[in-house]
Formats: structure tokens, C-alpha cells, sequence
């Protein structure tokens, strides 16, 4: 028992060893919680360890690529966006993990700042048209995560969005 006592507590110290980037820093509540889940993972990682069980390890691509599932899906202007029959839905915005797609380009996540679990910037590599540029685009939720507002550094336009 002294054994698992210590090695939950190394796993524990190590897990808070890692250092976080300092662009997304996280609000104390949310940096509380973060904590609790990292030091809840290690200590049944240590104990799955003890009793001879694989540990799974996340994907470092899904940490710092993908885009959360609360953004993920399509997106439109407007109700002719949404629908899949339309050929002219220029509105339309489809989100998967690690991409944007427009109407006529995509961008492909390079960066993710994580502002709070309704709010991101990412760093796009876009295309588009014939034509490659990078975008610093942010998006923000409202709290039910069907409205999305879109922007783009240096623009002052907004575009705002409901689910389909």
C-alpha cells in the first residue's frame, strides 16, 4: 500500500511538470479545474499501471490542433446556407477538427489559443481561388453553442452564424 501511496504521488508531481504556452492562459477557476482533472488522470494511470493495465496516451495533435467538438459541425448565415439541396450556399461554414471551408477556400489549423471553452483563435493556413495566405481567426460561442461569431485579426467585420 506504501508502495502505490508513493508511486500515485510521484505520478502526480510529474504530471504537473509540464509547461503550459503562456498564450493560452487560463483563467484561476479554469486552471483549478485543469489541475484537478490532470492530477485525477495520473492517479488512475498510476493505479491502472499497479494492477498491470494499459494506459492509454493522448494524441499531442489533439491537444494542440484540434478544435473542440462544440465548434465542430456546419454553419450559416443564413437558412439557405443550411440547406444540402442549395448550390449557392456562399454562407455556408463547415468546421471539422482541424479545418475551416468556405464557399470558395479552406484553412487548414496550424495554431489553436484557447480563450475559454467558447472562445478561440486559430492560426489557418488558407487556400483558396489559386491563391495561400494565413489567417489569425477567432470564434466565439454563444452558451448553447448554436450561434457562432466569426472574425478576422486586423478586419473589423464580424459574421455571425447559427448551427444547421
Amino acid at each position: 500500500m506504501r508502495r502505490a501511496t508513493i508511486l500515485i504521488g510521484v505520478a502526480i508531481a510529474l504530471a504537473g511538470c509540464g509547461r503550459k504556452d503562456d498564450s493560452a492562459r487560463l483563467s484561476g477557476q479554469d486552471e483549478r479545474a485543469e489541475a484537478a482533472i490532470d492530477n485525477a488522470v495520473a492517479a488512475n494511470q498510476a493505479a491502472a499501471q499497479l494492477k498491470g493495465l494499459p494506459v492509454p496516451q493522448p494524441k499531442a495533435s489533439a491537444l494542440a490542433y484540434e478544435i473542440p467538438t462544440s465548434f465542430v459541425g456546419r454553419w450559416g448565415i443564413n437558412k439557405a446556407d443550411c440547406d444540402p439541396d442549395s448550390l449557392a450556399a456562399k454562407g455556408l461554414l463547415t468546421i471539422t477538427p482541424d479545418t475551416l471551408k468556405f464557399w470558395e477556400s479552406k484553412g487548414h489549423v496550424q495554431r489553436i489559443v484557447r480563450h475559454s471553452p467558447y472562445d478561440i483563435t486559430l492560426n489557418l493556413n488558407m487556400t483558396g481561388e489559386g491563391q495561400s495566405w494565413t489567417s489569425d481567426t477567432r470564434l466565439t460561442l454563444d452558451a448553447a453553442a448554436t450561434v457562432l461569431v466569426r472574425s478576422e485579426a486586423g478586419k473589423p467585420e464580424h459574421y455571425r452564424y447559427q448551427r444547421c
